[in-house]
């Protein structure tokens, strides 16, 4: 069973502070590691 996000306000702006907070920032390398999915799903390009 998915967990509800928006039950927890955990999205957005408000996960961000509270990864940051937390010191559980993703590498530079993680991050374009998603976005390269992303464009591939989405069929965008770099």
């Amino acid at each position: 069973m998915p967990i509800d996000m928006t039950r927890y306000n955990a999205y957005g702006p408000v996960l961000q502070l509270a990864m940051f907070e937390a010191d559980r920032v993703p590498s530079e390398a993680a991050v374009e590691a998603v976005c390269a999915r992303l464009r591939a799903e989405l069929g965008a390009s770099r």
